[in-house]
């Protein structure tokens, strides 16, 4: 635990061979056990209740600011395929969802597709 703890819990053959270094080259004696240690046995350990309760450590989640779209006019410079997508939704009735209406309209061209959808996701997409 006080190597794992060390060395902020890499792998199980590093630690493995932390422990071995610790004892073989250092000769500290409080390794001679765990130097014979097995890189599975490693692992069980690891997964052992008091183990857990002793190393069990929480990070709450950090938000990540990535734009998922890009918010602004195209800039086709006459070349067909940049889109402008817009969605509407319909609106609900008696609790339930409504349809959204999706509408791909391409810059240059003009050219114009429509689409209704039960949901915005990829399952519906």
């Amino acid at each position: 635990m006080e190597m794992d703890q060390a060395h902020e819990d890499v792998c199980g053959p590093a630690i493995a061979h932390l422990l071995q270094r610790a004892y073989r080259d250092y000769d500290d004696p409080r390794y001679a056990r765990l130097a014979k240690l097995s890189v599975s046995h490693l692992y069980n350990l690891r997964k052992s209740a008091g183990y857990q309760a002793r190393r069990r450590s929480f990070t709450k989640t950090r938000p990540v600011c990535n734009a998922i779209g890009v918010r602004k006019a195209p800039g086709p410079e006459g070349r067909a395929g940049f889109v402008r997508i817009d969605t509407v939704h319909q609106g609900d009735q008696d609790g339930v969802k409504g349809v959204y209406h999706i509408t791909c309209v391409d810059a240059v061209r003009q050219w114009q597709v429509e689409a209704c959808m039960q949901g915005i996701s990829e399952a519906y997409l």
